[in-house]
């Protein structure tokens, strides 16, 4: 294929799936950076990697994209406001440590520090850490300047945001709450020197990782949760991560689980309340020394229950709803139904179609996203993503997309959406 050793590379370095960006995605970018360079092939481009590393880094700039935005999701920061609240109830004095381990432009290890602050904690009750890949991503994050679109999944900016010069500014007594460091996920060595976290944050990286990545990048996070801990991932990468000492948390659209004391232990018949953590039986025997007992592990967080949830609603009853136009509810159906069945394809696609017709075009990609993570082959999700893409001003993106329904026996609608 073309840029097959600039692929390799990157999935020797990054451990990136090619085909989760899209081969001809990437062969557009190599191209770019050949021409900025004056390479005149690949061969000559890739030994440039091996002696310029700023080059490789900016290579690295333009394959990895940042996709964020404040309070992404909700759910997980309703719950962590919930558990803060929790700690200062209870007066804990050990300062709570929470890690961002994907942190892009800083949207959302700011927004963890946001919900902190108004959960009633006072800064020196948490530590916030936060690594990103991206050099460039990390600067923008330390400046603290953002534009609307960081906005999207909210309706205004909050109170912590003044005004400026073509968006707005995150007041200081927020950023300086962030400590970010450029760090390579796949490295052995992420955050090794630190202690374990209570909370990391980890949301769609692992799926545009290579298997053999994957496997690495969990081992990671299980080194750096404490027995007890949360991890807050992509709804598609729950069950992914059960079978690595992790069970989901019974939180309706938070996609957080819990690593296990004992990680061996079964995810459905081992995990406890949090309140009585599991402790395994010790045969009696008899002892000619002290007995010596491990250093105590802190208790797993106390886990709000949600309140009981009205029976789910039924794609059928989603699809009503935007035939008649009634696309906000549509929406609201759609979220419904993901929230107890996130693995769902066709609810995704929905609601990427409904979103679209709403203009929401960015939320409409994530969405539609979600969808062909879960099922690949859905040749009618690639030809709306192609469309929105062009939408977007990314027709190297739409190409892909409608080359890949293409291959699927469905051509895309070649017009503009």
């Amino acid at each position: 294929m073309p840029a097959e050793t600039v692929a390799r590379l990157l999935t020797r370095v990054i451990g990136l799936d090619p085909e989760s960006l899209g081969l001809k995605v990437l062969s557009g970018i190599v191209a770019r950076r050949l021409a900025a360079v004056g390479c005149p092939d690949e061969a000559t481009y890739v030994r440039h990697l091996g002696r310029d590393r700023a080059e490789f880094e900016r290579l690295i700039e333009e394959v990895v994209v940042p996709e964020t935005w404040f309070f992404r999701d909700q759910g997980p920061f309703e719950l962590v406001a919930e558990l803060a609240r929790q700690r200062r109830a209870a007066a804990e004095t050990r300062p709570w440590r929470l890690l961002s381990a994907s942190c892009a432009t800083g949207e959302e290890p700011y927004s963890l520090a946001m919900t902190l602050l108004e959960a009633g904690l006072a800064p020196e009750a948490f530590v916030i850490e936060a690594a990103d890949l991206s050099a460039r991503a990390l600067a923008a994050a330390a400046r603290g300047h953002y534009r609307a679109r960081s906005f999207r999944g909210i309706s205004a900016p909050p109170a912590w945001f003044a005004p400026a010069s073509d968006g707005f500014r995150l007041d200081p007594a927020v950023t300086r709450l962030v400590r970010f460091r450029q760090a390579n996920l796949l490295s052995p060595d992420f955050f090794r020197e630190e202690p374990s976290f209570d909370l990391v944050f980890c949301r769609n990286v692992l799926i545009y990782l290579t298997a053999e990545a994957k496997s690495r990048v969990l081992a990671t996070l299980v080194r750096l949760l404490a027995p007890g801990g949360l991890l807050f991932v992509g709804h598609s990468e729950v069950p992914l991560i059960q079978a690595s000492g992790f069970a989901p948390v019974p939180r309706p659209m938070c996609f957080a689980c819990a690593r296990l004391e004992r990680p061996e232990a079964s995810p459905k018949t081992d995990l406890r309340p949090a309140s009585a953590p599991a402790r395994p039986a010790r045969r009696p025997a008899k002892r000619t020394q002290p007995e010596r007992r491990p250093p105590p592990v802190p208790p797993a967080p106390h886990v709000p229950p949600a309140a009981a949830p009205e029976p789910a609603p039924d794609l059928e009853d989603a699809k009503r709803l935007a035939d008649a136009g009634r696309l906000d509810e549509a929406a609201a159906c759609c979220r419904a139904i993901l929230g107890v069945q996130p693995e769902l394809a066709p609810a995704w696609q929905l609601l990427g179609c409904v979103l679209s017709c709403q203009e929401r075009t960015l939320e409409a990609v994530e969405a539609l996203r979600k969808a062909l993570y879960l099922a690949p082959g859905d040749a009618e999700a690639l030809s709306l993503l192609a469309l929105l893409f062009e939408r977007l001003g990314e027709p190297e993106q739409a190409t892909a997309c409608r080359n890949r329904a293409e291959r699927l026996g469905m051509t895309a609608d070649g017009g503009g959406a």
